[in-house]
């Protein structure tokens, strides 16, 4: 690795260490890594997905660090192959903007887990990278015999937001990568340091044919929709030119819901009431992204049905069932669309009318999980759209008064 980015050797004092963070170490871990709940099924999701790169969003307070911190670990003891000493061997890599967020916000997450009361080998310094070494164990299967595996972990802390990163790690070699708060880096940094991923321990520590498992995950706050990380995560890919039809999904994405939805996640660290607190005092903006995990509006533009929007309401909680044969049973011409019955009245704006209510029918029907009826009558097909848009004027007009009060 260059210079630049020289590691502290170093080991600092528990002083030293809080005299640069900010804050007073605890004495012992907080938290059990062995009785760790996820915060919810989409954070749950997201700890046992296995990349290439695995992202994580939500509103603030959502347990997104702290389910990235598990991650990591869970990588480390379950995925990582035992060396020809019979140890597991692993190198983490962490990542963010500044020197002084990470040592005054995600180290002081990562102690939580893991103090230096217990763990005391730790190196670092004032606007200095920061190397920290745990010994923890797992249990593996050799042989058909269960056998404690001794883990010897190290994790390195960079700041990479003023720094030439391709240069200063072009030849640094990692297990895995985490970019914490990603949305304050440069996007192509994901996709770097992933390439330095699988790359320790050195293929001569390892059993003959061994392949080294890789992985690296990302975790932020929404951005706003035309920020590039937010962009590959929906396109699931960092390549710009990504065609779904030809090229492999490497991005897997995972949003967790709003603070104000019931199916809200952490709500052991934070309630709906603090979700609604926050939400009544920030902007409105700043509330978007930090209670109900939506990206933030479009700078340059107006923002479209803004208000009206909702990820929860509007988006299907499951996959959508498509039938496979579809697309060819189409190119065939063969059947599969109902005919509607043809409309020979002589008014023909009304009979127009009528044809396009026949047609929202059948879709009302459809989203009904109910089989279409083409033969229906276009007088009660009108019928039922006219009805319907009065009890939906209704709605409308009540609404807006609710909102005028």
């Amino acid at each position: 690795m260059s210079d630049f980015v020289d590691m502290p050797q170093e080991r600092l004092r528990a002083r030293d260490i809080e005299d640069i963070c900010g804050f007073r170490l605890p004495t012992a871990a907080r938290f059990s890594l062995t009785h760790y709940n996820p915060p919810g099924p989409v954070a749950s999701a997201y700890i046992q997905s296995m990349g290439p790169i695995d992202a994580i969003t939500g509103p603030g307070g959502s347990g997104k660090t702290v389910a990235s911190i598990f991650k990591g670990i869970r990588f480390s003891i379950a995925s990582m192959p035992v060396c020809r000493d019979h140890q597991i061997r692993v190198k983490g890599t962490v990542v963010r903007d500044n020197y002084r967020s990470l040592y005054r916000t995600t180290l002081q997450s990562w102690f939580d887990y893991f103090p230096v009361s217990q763990h005391p080998e730790f190196f670092g310094g004032q606007d200095r990278p920061a190397t920290h070494k745990l010994r923890l164990s797992t249990v593996r299967v050799i042989d058909g015999i269960a056998r404690e595996i001794p883990v010897d972990l190290q994790v390195d802390f960079f700041a990479i937001q003023d720094i030439n990163y391709e240069l200063a790690f072009k030849s640094y070699e990692t297990s895995w990568g985490w970019a914490t708060e990603a949305d304050g880096i440069p996007v192509a940094a994901i996709p770097f340091f992933y390439s330095r991923t699988a790359r320790y321990p050195r293929m001569d520590m390892l059993p003959e044919g061994t392949v080294r498992p890789r992985i690296m995950q990302v975790d932020f706050n929404p951005p706003d929709p035309n920020h590039p990380l937010w962009e590959a995560c929906e396109r699931g890919s960092f390549k710009t030119e990504f065609n779904p039809e030809r090229d492999v999904r490497t991005v897997n994405f995972f949003r967790q819901p709003s603070g104000l939805s019931a199916r809200a996640e952490n709500r052991a660290g934070k309630s709906l009431a603090e979700y609604q607190a926050e939400y009544d005092a920030l902007p409105r903006d700043e509330a978007r992204r930090m209670v109900e995990g939506l990206p933030g509006r479009v700078k340059d533009g107006l923002p479209v049905y803004d208000d009206e929007w909702d990820y929860d309401t509007f988006v299907s909680k499951v996959p959508v069932p498509i039938d496979p044969d579809l697309p060819k049973t189409w190119r065939a011409g063969q059947g599969g669309v109902p005919m509607l019955k043809p409309i020979a009245w002589k008014n023909k704006p009304l009979a127009s009318s009528a044809h396009m209510a026949a047609v929202k029918y059948q879709l009302t029907r459809l989203s009904r999980r109910r089989p279409t009826s083409p033969g229906v009558s276009p007088v009660w097909a009108l019928a039922c759209s006219q009805l319907e848009s009065r009890r939906r004027a209704r709605q409308y007009r009540r609404w807006i008064g609710r909102r005028a009060a």
